[in-house]
């Protein structure tokens, strides 16, 4: 059970990060998280931290903003799996920072980040691949789209992007991902399915910033 002083402020950076669409909101998450490091509970702190890195890495303008994002991410994401090893929240976000990491960082450094992204996802669908939307599965399956064999296998991505949508078949990220993988595969009358789910998917308040983007990108490749 979390310490209720450390509940409130993980409440808050939580709703900072819900309203993901205002940087500038994330950032101060930062803010609140970092104060609280070295506390008694650090997982708690420290898995947040990595995620709201991994978002402001995401959406940075340049490689160079990019990697220093990506880098605390993978700090905090260590941190969190190093004080509790049995939750899926730190393996999972480490992995995320580990696997953006492994793209804007010089190639042998990424192999190496690829294969310790792929450690922690794999760790992740073990304990919880429901989380986050199927989040696991999802970030797997687009590794194994985007990774050259003998790593990559588009087979393997799209069995993981279908498991992925049987168990939150309402996450836009997902099909996103999985019509860009069926579209490489000549599968278009899926494709263009996926696409359409998307553009069909009702309001959710955690998931705002990507739909409203995931959205725009499916009316854009359906030429509606």
């Amino acid at each position: 059970m979390i310490a209720p002083v450390l509940q409130t402020e993980c409440q808050q950076a939580d709703d900072l990060y819900r309203n993901r669409h205002n940087l500038s909101g994330v950032t101060e998450s930062i803010r609140i998280l970092s104060e609280l490091r070295n506390g008694l509970e650090p997982f708690e702190v420290e898995w947040r931290l990595s995620r709201a890195q991994f978002f402001l890495g995401q959406e940075a303008s340049d490689r160079r903003q990019k990697a220093p994002r990506f880098r605390e991410g993978i700090v905090a994401g260590q941190t969190a799996v190093e004080h509790n090893p049995e939750r899926v929240e730190g393996h999972f976000w480490l992995g995320v920072n580990l696997g953006l990491s492994a793209e804007v960082v010089g190639s042998l450094q990424a192999l190496r980040y690829v294969r310790r992204a792929i450690k922690h996802l794999k760790r992740s669908c073990e304990l919880c691949p429901q989380y986050h939307g199927a989040g696991p599965l999802r970030v797997y399956a687009r590794l194994k789209h985007k990774l050259p064999w003998p790593i990559g296998s588009r087979a393997d991505s799209e069995t993981l992007f279908r498991r992925a949508i049987s168990l939150s078949p309402d996450n836009s990220v997902t099909r996103v991902y999985f019509a860009e993988l069926l579209s490489e595969i000549g599968k278009s009358d899926d494709e263009m399915a996926q696409l359409r789910a998307v553009i069909e998917m009702p309001e959710n308040q955690e998931w705002l910033f990507e739909l409203a983007r995931d959205k725009a990108i499916a009316r854009r490749r359906l030429g509606a």
